[in-house]
């Protein structure tokens, strides 16, 4: 299901950009002049457009695609309603039709929907109806095999997203006893999306390792923000200690703490400027707009 790395970093001409979105040379040579739209140079002097970059670029100005063949792959811009895509990407995932469902978000991707937005709405809407579906045999393979193709998704999205420049650095995972590798790797991609550099140390991470990851380091290695996922929670009060202590740790270091998940609705922590709970990725992405600046 995945596409292979080296598919973004393959390249095409100028009219062959042109013939994917319509447009003439001329005016994307006049966007390449401008600094909007990137090309390398061959030995002979052509102008070569990656195919990462194409995508880009179109994600960016919002355009149509109108014969997507040169990219050597399906690019499909059209509109769908929000209805006809999640009920599209809930067949898919019911079925096991791992490529159909990865091209549903892939095209959403590409027409300007952001991963948190993925995330909060396709990814968890589709998730959250599945697993409530009951416990039998079939319905465990059917939720199971879902969430793997939407692990594979955002492994293959991850490709995709342009690493300009890194504002910031970043550190989380899912808590001790919190087994899904899902909600925190949504994040982490949220995170490089907004121009983070995120290590995603995944489910069943101990408040400890944060802190190794984190306040135990150097002034220089410490990162600037720690995430923790939080789906499942089996002592609130417990775990609401450890984390106000481990909060005020992060507040000394002038590290932002970010906790979310479904579960962290239940936790009763102390006030830290620097923690914040988020109950959508949405959220997670406004409050990085501090760090953009």
């Amino acid at each position: 299901m995945r596409m292979a790395k080296d598919t973004y970093s393959q390249t095409i001409s100028p009219k062959q950009f042109g013939q994917v979105i319509g447009m003439s040379e001329s005016s994307l040579k006049r966007w390449v002049d401008s600094g909007h739209l990137h090309v390398t140079r061959t030995v002979g002097g052509h102008r070569r457009i990656s195919i990462k970059e194409a995508l880009r670029f179109i994600r960016s100005r919002s355009l149509k695609v109108r014969d997507s063949s040169p990219l050597r792959m399906t690019v499909n811009t059209e509109s769908f309603s929000t209805d006809d895509c999640n009920s599209l990407f809930m067949h898919y995932l019911k079925k096991g039709m791992a490529e159909e469902a990865r091209q549903l978000i892939f095209n959403e991707f590409i027409k300007g929907a952001t991963l948190a937005e993925l995330g909060d709405g396709l990814f968890k809407t589709s998730l959250e109806i599945i697993s409530l579906e009951g416990n039998s045999a079939n319905n465990i393979l059917i939720e199971h095999r879902a969430t793997q193709i939407c692990i594979q998704i955002i492994n293959s999205l991850h490709e995709l997203i342009v690493e300009e420049k890194t504002l910031f650095q970043a550190v989380g995972g899912a808590i001790s006893g919190d087994v899904y590798a899902l909600p925190s790797m949504l994040v982490a991609a949220v995170l490089k999306e907004n121009h983070g550099a995120a290590i995603n140390l995944g489910p069943n991470t101990p408040l400890d390792v944060f802190r190794e990851a984190s306040v135990r380091l150097e002034q220089s290695k410490k990162p600037d923000l720690v995430w923790i996922s939080i789906s499942e929670l089996k002592n609130p009060r417990e775990l609401s200690e450890e984390l106000s202590r481990f909060a005020h740790e992060c507040d000394e270091d002038q590290i932002e703490l970010i906790i979310g998940g479904r579960a962290a609705g239940k936790l009763t922590l102390d006030h830290k400027t620097s923690l914040t709970l988020h109950a959508s990725l949405n959220s997670i992405s406004k409050q990085l707009i501090a760090f953009k600046k």
